[in-house]
């Protein structure tokens, strides 16, 4: 029996950025995509992925909001969140982990770092 594919939503407004992170995390996992924080949600509730991977500044939801909306959802309280940013403003970090982060990285992506982190997170090889 072979072990099924783990799924990621990768959740930013730059396609460039969820282009790179398709790009530096391989062809071993099935991405699903949103551009915001409200359309990550809904993806999230409906696909159910095994990790997410969210921007913070982002239009209509930011990445804090929706953060906090996953983990108050019943059905979505127990995915890993890892929050990708380049802000700098101080208490950041400390906000995302309090609301149930997984991971907290800056930009620009690190590919060593963001392969690492998810893989550790979804306890792979």
């Amino acid at each position: 029996m072979t072990q099924s594919r783990k799924r990621l939503l990768l959740v930013d407004d730059a396609v460039t950025i969820r282009k790179l992170a398709r790009a530096i995390l391989g062809s071993d996992y099935d991405f699903f995509e949103a551009e915001n924080g409200e359309q990550g949600n809904v993806v999230a509730r409906a696909e159910q992925p095994d990790l997410i991977v969210m921007d913070l500044n982002m239009p209509i939801k930011d990445g804090l909001a929706a953060l906090a909306e996953l983990k108050a959802t019943a059905s979505t309280t127990r995915i890993p969140v890892i929050i990708l940013t380049s802000e700098t403003e101080a208490g950041l970090r400390d906000r995302c982990e309090a609301l149930g982060c997984a991971a907290f990285l800056r930009k620009p992506l690190d590919r060593v770092q963001l392969r690492d982190t998810v893989s550790h997170i979804l306890g792979v090889a």
